[in-house]
């Protein structure tokens, strides 16, 4: 079980290979997460949280879990972050993002060329990326 933050900052749960959002909190001070998949895909996968213990698991997923893509939206928020306050080119921020992660969660990340939008795209060097 670990809290991922969102690119719209909003705390995500990875559990077990999927990823929850908050739900709400119920009257005992549990957090009821749903699958982030429930509104797209009709998820009906649920969990409930009390601390740090999932306390209950509630439906099946109708999706396969991805352990790979909990990792995507950490690495694009640190992207962010980094190029806000730094005049290295995009090649750079991304390869230091991306140098220790897994193969399959560099595969899902969007293309140079969509991390325009990342903060201070003036500070790209376009050139060396494409």
């Amino acid at each position: 079980m670990e809290y991922i933050t969102s690119e719209r900052g909003q705390q995500k749960l990875s559990y077990q290979g999927f990823i929850y959002l908050r739900d709400r909190i119920l009257a005992n001070g549990a957090v009821a997460r749903e699958c982030e998949k429930s509104r797209h895909s009709k998820c009906k996968a649920r969990v409930k949280i009390q601390g740090d213990e999932v306390i209950q698991s509630l439906n099946e997923h109708n999706h396969d879990g991805d352990p790979a893509r909990y990792r995507v939206p950490e690495v694009k928020h640190a992207i962010k972050r980094r190029v806000t306050g730094t005049l290295e080119t995009a090649q750079r921020i991304v390869t230091a993002a991306v140098v220790n992660l897994p193969e399959g969660t560099a595969a899902q990340l969007p293309p140079i060329r969509h991390l325009k939008h990342a903060g201070n795209s003036e500070f790209f060097d376009y050139s060396l990326t494409t």
